[in-house]
């Protein structure tokens, strides 16, 4: 079975690039498929939106999840 250089897909691709400590990463093959990461896989949320014919659409990111807290922290204070 031969294979083809063509077939190969990047693990990520740069989207903003300044240094290492800014940069932001697409981690999937399509634009809106998943949130957009830092190199370390850390998210870095960038979302892009394009109004058209007064239609909103997405074209760059993904929401995050969001989850709603059901049991608050508590604090416990120790005695020494």
């Amino acid at each position: 079975m031969a294979g083809h250089g063509q077939d190969r897909k990047a693990p990520a691709y740069p989207l903003i690039t300044h240094d290492p400590y800014f940069s932001i990463w697409s981690f999937s093959d399509e634009a809106m498929a998943s949130p957009t990461k830092h190199w370390t896989g850390t998210d870095h949320s960038l979302t892009g939106f394009v109004k058209v014919d007064n239609k909103v659409y997405r074209f760059l990111g993904k929401e995050a999840k969001t989850y709603k807290v059901l049991l608050p922290l508590r604090r416990i204070k120790l005695s020494q």
